[in-house]
């Protein structure tokens, strides 16, 4: 059995009062207490607003984890629009043993593949003030990286050594799990191709962010997950912890 912890838009620098961001309602920075029999941590995306404070946060936790499992979240790219590359290059410095960064990455444990894509979103609604500019980088972002996933997909579903295959997205892979008003900005309705296709049997979990609003359910035979903290002035969760699944 493989025990796994799971935390999403931590939102750390809304929390806590040494950045100068926005008037908060508390000063409640998330502190991290691993489930006891837990080795795997996995983070899916938007821990703060800042890419090289998010990178110690990581480095933080993986004191307390034997490996920490991260997919870059919209909040990562504040500052600029990273590549990949740009990001994997950065992790594969040694201060960075046992942190994955699964878009390059792919983390294998158990005969179980966990592997996945920030994922951006495809503007479902078309609903937002969005450049035109943007909208093509974004659009094509979340086209490349929903190819990739399928096919790294289609070679575990043939590999016989993996038994199980659970996705990580910082995107939002199904319409039934976004929030209408934000659809635009969540939803890669690319990903629900995948879940909707009924193809993949090994894949049994997705775990993901980039909404606010908790999710455990099952979606054609998949169990969908979502474990965000958010912000001090949406949901307010000043009591917040990890959750934890085991992957049998």
């Amino acid at each position: 059995m493989t025990s796994i912890d799971i935390i999403s838009d931590l939102h750390q620098d809304y929390w806590d009062m040494r950045y100068n961001i926005v008037d908060r309602q508390y000063h409640a920075p998330f502190t991290l207490n691993p489930t006891p029999e837990t080795d795997i941590l996995i983070v899916t995306g938007d821990v703060s607003n800042n890419i090289t404070l998010t990178l110690e946060y990581l480095k933080y936790w993986k004191r307390k984890y034997k490996f920490v499992l991260f997919v870059d979240g919209v909040k990562e790219h504040t500052q600029k629009l990273y590549s990949v590359t740009e990001i994997a290059n950065e992790m594969k410095r040694p201060m960075y043993k046992g942190i994955y960064h699964i878009p390059s990455r792919p983390f294998i444990i158990n005969r179980i593949a966990i592997i996945g894509v920030s994922g951006w979103w495809n503007y479902y609604a078309n609903n937002t003030n969005d450049s035109k500019e943007l909208k093509i980088q974004i659009i094509r972002m979340a086209s490349i990286e929903y190819n990739y996933l399928k096919n790294l997909l289609i070679r575990l579903e043939n590999n016989n050594n993996i038994e199980r295959v659970v996705v990580m997205t910082h995107a939002v892979p199904t319409k039934s799990c976004s929030q209408p008003e934000n659809i635009s900005r969540q939803l890669n309705g690319l990903l629900q191709e995948i879940i909707d296709s009924g193809y993949y049997k090994k894949l049994t979990h997705w775990i993901f962010g980039n909404t606010h609003v908790r999710h455990d359910k099952i979606e054609k035979g998949i169990r969908l997950i979502c474990n965000p903290r958010g912000l001090p002035f949406d949901f307010g969760r000043v009591n917040y912890s990890q959750l934890n699944i085991k992957l049998e």
